[in-house]
């Protein structure tokens, strides 16, 4: 027994067992070093295990272990401590061809009689599992455990089967705990740091037929700690990090987030008060940094955290990006895990934002088109339902000199061009110079628009955020409008049709024409543009009084089509002073 405790002899007999274990594997298993501390020591060095394609499948460069006096625990069943563990230099490759079920590892159960089920099956019923458990459960010593250092680790589990790759690194992880009892199912941690982790998962296409049987989802939704392990982790830190997520080969989008083509780097978490309470996780998240390659990057996100196998919550939110920040309460409820993989149909959104700024900018990674138009709102607001049909109540909005106060609900998100808006509009305050700069297809050298200092307007809106119906009362500081309109600034030239009412408006200094004054009508209108040059619209209007180079006229019609800087159609006056019948054409151009 004494020989046993020399060092030398330990690596002689581990040189023997290496040996042993080629010619048993058919081959390459080699151990650098080993030391056994009777009985609170170890420490194997060098281990190198080779799979039959002569590729690595595994590598240790260093495992020491420090514990209690394991003798005392076996004869006066005294609990076990683990003092430390450390690792070093780890490399883990698992893989399976495009063209098999069989891993690189199969080998070694193959090599010692052990059947190998080559059911290909990612699952198990409830039943099984609960069978697999009780089968595996013991009772035996009370293990701790104290500390835990990994230095460059490395796991790649690379799927051709199933065309899924997960590949998964750390350059360094410290842990140290208060409690952690392995038979007890307690851990109480102070301190988890993790630095230099990097997550990358591929999806492609794999060589294992369609499988047409449905999910079993019998499982879906049930408690995912069964044992009520308890956990407490006073800080857990993650540093310098990262994450991808790629499927298919095809080349994401520059500039714009790409579902397919998630890759995150710049990862900083620190999370404080981690509790595990049966199938809840808590946790206070004191801060979150990460860049996607869109651009999007969280400069700082902390809240209040809690996760279920029903419900993710951030309450007490504040986020900031490059260009907004959101601040409040975040909610995502779904009736299992599963649900993400119909992200749109089966998660439910509840959001509430307070003194919140949200930029075009930031929106522009997922729409695009909203880079045409850089903005940024301050918004307040609470939201729930589904992306594709979600409701947004208590709305207040502002931006530039612009205020918005209303009602809405949007179907058909997340295409932001496609997507339905019915809104009730409260209160609409703006001005021309505004409309100008958030609706750039306004402008146009035939009208004024710093002449309307003032527009408000009540009413509803609904269509596109480009293809709309409206319908209310403008107030403007040149008169008021009652007004139901189509429009649509999609095309190159925009289009128009509807009703506009006024008992008297000022639209001589807005029109540029001095001789016009004060002009009340009723007019429906269906054409497009708004300059001259392409004006092609069809009026019908009834003028009740105008005023015109100083004089007034009253009942005065006008039916017939702008088009080509020329007007086709009759003009009939029933005004005394101002007797005109005409049938005809006049043009428009200004040219003799």
């Amino acid at each position: 027994m004494w020989l046993v405790t020399l060092e030398s002899v330990q690596n002689f007999l581990i040189g023997k067992t290496s040996k042993y274990l080629s010619e048993k594997l058919k081959t390459e298993v080699r151990i650098d070093h080993v030391h056994l501390g009777f009985f609170n020591k170890f420490n194997i060095s060098g281990v190198y295990v080779e799979d039959l394609q002569q590729d690595t499948l595994l590598y240790v460069g260093n495992l020491s272990i420090k514990s209690t006096d394991l003798l005392k625990t076996v004869v006066w069943k005294n609990k076990a401590i683990i003092k430390s563990i450390e690792l070093d230099d780890i490399f883990v490759h698992l893989y399976r061809a495009h063209d098999t079920t069989y891993w690189n590892y199969d080998f070694i159960a193959e090599a010692f009689g052990v059947d190998i089920d080559r059911t290909d099956t990612t699952t198990k019923t409830i039943e099984e599992t609960k069978k697999s458990e009780n089968t595996n459960s013991h009772s035996g010593p009370s293990i701790g455990l104290e500390k835990v250092k990994l230095n460059n680790v490395r796991f790649y589990m690379d799927d051709a089967w199933r065309g899924e790759d997960l590949r998964f690194s750390i350059g360094e992880l410290d842990l140290k705990s208060k409690k952690l009892d392995l038979t007890s199912n307690q851990m109480f941690i102070d301190y988890l740091g993790i630095d230099k982790a990097d997550v990358t998962v591929l999806e492609y296409e794999g060589g294992k037929p369609e499988d047409l049987t449905p999910d079993d989802t019998t499982s879906w939704g049930t408690p995912f700690n069964p044992d009520n392990f308890a956990l407490v982790a006073n800080r857990i830190k993650l540093t310098e990090s990262s994450f991808q997520y790629h499927v298919g080969t095809d080349l994401p989008l520059i500039g714009e987030f790409d579902e397919d083509h998630i890759e995150v780097s710049e990862l900083f978490l620190d999370l404080e008060n981690t509790r595990i309470v049966a199938d809840t996780i808590f946790s206070d998240l004191q801060w979150l940094h990460a860049k996607e390659r869109c651009g999007l990057t969280i400069e700082d996100l902390h809240a209040n955290i809690k996760l279920s196998q029903v419900q993710a919550q951030l309450s007490e939110m504040a986020l900031k990006t490059k260009h907004s920040y959101l601040a409040d309460f975040f909610e995502m409820d779904y009736k299992n895990f599963h649900a993400y993989e119909d992200f749109l149909e089966g998660v439910t959104l509840v959001t509430k934002l307070s003194q919140s700024k949200i930029s075009s900018l930031d929106i522009a990674y997922f729409a695009p088109i909203l880079r045409e138009y850089p903005i940024t709102v301050d918004i307040d607001a609470v939201a729930s339902g589904k992306i594709g049909d979600i409701n947004v109540r208590d709305i207040e909005l502002k931006t530039l000199n612009s205020h918005f106060k209303g009602h809405s609900t949007i179907v058909g998100l997340p295409d932001i061009d496609e997507a339905r808006f019915s809104v009730l509009i409260d209160q609409l305050q703006t001005n021309g110079k505004d409309i100008n700069q958030l609706v750039p297809q306004t402008k146009t050298s035939a009208v004024d628009w710093n002449t309307i200092s003032s527009i408000k307007y009540s009413g509803q809106f609904s269509g596109r955020a480009m293809d709309f119906e409206t319908k209310g009362m403008l107030a403007t500081n040149m008169g008021n409008i009652d007004m139901n309109m189509k429009m649509n600034f999609y095309p190159l030239v925009p289009t128009y049709s509807g009703f506009v009412k006024s008992d008297g408006i000022q639209l001589g200094n807005f029109l540029k024409n001095r001789s016009l004054g004060s002009i009340a009508l009723e007019s429906s209108i269906d054409g497009q543009g708004f300059d001259l040059a392409d004006l092609n619209t069809k009026v019908n209007t009834k003028i009740k009084h105008i005023n015109f180079d100083g004089n007034n006229y009253k009942d005065l019609y006008i039916n017939g089509f702008i088009a080509k800087r020329k007007f086709d159609g009759i003009f009939v006056s029933h005004d005394p002073n101002l007797a005109v019948n005409f049938d005809g054409k006049i043009d428009l151009s200004g040219k003799v």
